[in-house]
């Protein structure tokens, strides 16, 4: 019976098997590694019994995933898809856990550390799992990333992963941006414009700097308007009066029994102390549509959460 040294048994964790990892399929790790002998020289080619398991510890602990499978070794090489005997669940991969391997009876040591992509694994459903170890390789970003865009949702997702949500006000528990950086819910864009934040304070009255994302409501600057609305007071004038009284007399004499009757004219003119203005008051038409705004045009836009 051989005995095997492990010299490097872990060449990459972060090569998954994308095309596969469908939701009743279960995701998958592709583990690679290679066996030599006491001697140092490779192994022989062909199939090999060997029996994978995860701990959560590096020496003890406790076994939280194991599976068996005949893995074909060339040039002392091996490559498996860890999952494939055996679903894995992603909940075990919410603490940290080591990969040990037994051949012949033989448990081979040190265990492995599973380093990054397996750690995202630690999400709800199979589906998360298998997008988020994907990484990179099917959602462009980083966590917290806002694009503009002129695809529609699904069109947007089909391109760039469903790592993105738009920015509807919509929660987003259970993603990395909520349980990293505490956004339960995405800020809700919807026919608003973007703002850098203020670093200065210099560019933003109503706001302090380095104030994170916050909403600001609309308003207008206080301003006036010049209205010069004081008449002429070229308004000098007079106005001329005829005065006419009569007397009657008697001078004793008689004519027929009439007395002679006495008429008085004068003519007055009223003083041109006229001069006076206007004070008008009251407000301008009001013209416009809803809001104050420049010309633009307007985009989805997408936060990537996860």
């Amino acid at each position: 019976m051989k005995n095997f040294l492990p010299v490097f048994l872990i060449a990459a964790f972060a090569v998954l098997s994308l095309p596969v990892l469908a939701q009743d399929q279960g995701f998958k790790i592709s583990v690679q590694g290679t066996l030599k002998d006491p001697n140092g020289l490779a192994v022989d080619d062909g199939p090999q019994n060997i029996t994978f398991r995860l701990y959560t510890a590096a020496q003890g602990g406790d076994v939280v995933h194991e599976e068996t499978a005949d893995v074909q070794v060339r040039g002392g090489v091996y490559s498996y898809l860890l999952g494939s005997n055996a679903p894995l669940q992603p909940e075990d991969f919410n603490t940290t856990l080591y990969l040990s391997l037994e051949i012949n009876n033989n448990e081979l040591f040190p265990r492995t550390e599973m380093t990054y992509s397996p750690y995202s694994l630690s999400v709800s459903t199979a589906q998360q799992s298998i997008r988020l170890l994907s990484g990179s390789e099917t959602c462009s970003g980083s966590v917290g990333d806002i694009k503009y865009s002129i695809l529609t949702p699904d069109q947007f997702e089909e391109e760039n992963g469903d790592c993105w949500v738009p920015m509807d006000g919509r929660d987003i528990a259970g993603t990395k941006l909520a349980d990293n950086y505490g956004w339960n819910t995405v800020p809700d864009m919807s026919g608003l414009f973007i703002r850098a934040t203020e670093y200065n304070d210099g560019n933003d009255p109503g706001r302090s700097p380095m104030t994170g994302v916050t909403l600001q409501d609309d308003e207008t600057k206080s301003h006036n308007h010049y209205v010069d609305l004081v008449t002429s007071t070229n308004g000098a004038h007079s106005h001329t009066v005829l005065d006419r009284y009569q007397s009657f007399e008697s001078n004793g004499w008689t004519d027929g029994g009439a007395d002679y009757a006495l008429y008085s004219e004068t003519t007055n003119t009223t003083s041109t102390d006229g001069n006076h203005n206007h004070t008008v008051q009251g407000n301008s038409n009001s013209s416009g549509g809803a809001e104050s705004r420049p010309k633009n045009m307007n985009f989805y836009v997408y936060i990537r959460v996860d």
